[in-house]
């Protein structure tokens, strides 16, 4: 593989056109490939306004995914942000990787990012943060903000309200299922009938689901091929729901733009 190998994102937009850009800049000959859009509603960033607002009254914000990373600091007030002395607890390596991109570098120290790329390791972070306010006579309970899409995890939530945290859940997004675009299926339908070879990229295991499904309902053959392809993905269970599917080339990389380049070459 090489920087000219056609590389094609399946993230979600407008986060798979970011990233597109980013390894465009690289000298990468990137395209999307999208199955989802994250949008905003007009209450859900209302809700999101208010709880910037008192912001200061939470001892650590968790983010699920880096599309809650972007949502929670675009059009955000930076001036409540930037007070916050807070803890800010990412789950996994790419969401850790799109909050350093938001934050400041001197509140770098601040944020808190388990080994683990599930939400477990939050549940470890918080216990961990939970006994040395316990130990310093502040208090036994944290005050948790919770930053995902409409929906989630539910199970480590219930693990930290079951130590008394108080966990405030701020919806901040929401996300539909879309079909590639027709220019984003041109693209890689030229790729399959020239018999070129390709990389597709994987930040989920819903996005190996969608592709798989979409590539059955395309002409013949073009399925087989993508199979045959290499496949990014940036986390263990990923590349194994490749495996499943009958892609022949999972390859595992670290999350974000150097991770897609480090994995061409």
């Amino acid at each position: 593989m090489s920087l000219t190998t056609a590389v094609f994102v399946t993230h979600a937009q407008p986060r798979s056109q970011k990233i597109v850009a980013q390894l465009r800049e690289q000298g990468v000959s990137a395209f999307s490939l999208s199955f989802q859009r994250i949008f905003v509603s007009e209450n859900a960033r209302r809700d999101k306004n208010s709880v910037q607002q008192q912001l200061g009254q939470y001892d650590a914000v968790a983010f699920v995914s880096p599309n809650a990373v972007e949502t929670f600091f675009d059009d955000s007030d930076l001036s409540s942000i930037a007070r916050f002395k807070g803890f800010w607890m990412p789950v996994g390596r790419a969401t850790d990787a799109a909050l350093r991109e938001q934050l400041p570098t001197a509140a770098h120290g601040n944020i808190v990012c388990g080994s683990s790329n599930d939400a477990d390791s939050i549940v470890v972070s918080l216990a961990v943060l939970r006994q040395k306010m316990h130990q310093a006579n502040v208090r036994e309970c944290l005050k948790v903000l919770v930053v995902r899409g409409q929906t989630g995890r539910e199970d480590w939530i219930a693990q930290c309200e079951a130590a008394g945290d108080q966990v405030t859940i701020l919806s901040a997004y929401d996300s539909i299922a879309q079909d590639p675009s027709v220019d984003e299926f041109n693209e890689l339908n030229q790729r399959f009938l020239a018999g070129n070879s390709v990389v597709l990229v994987f930040a989920s295991t819903q996005l190996v689901h969608q592709l798989h499904d979409w590539l059955g309902k395309q002409a013949n053959g073009l399925l087989t091929w993508a199979k045959e392809q290499t496949a990014l993905a940036i986390h263990p269970k990923i590349a194994q729901r490749l495996d499943e599917f009958g892609f022949v080339a999972p390859k595992l990389v670290p999350p974000g733009v150097q991770g897609i380049v480090l994995g061409l070459e």
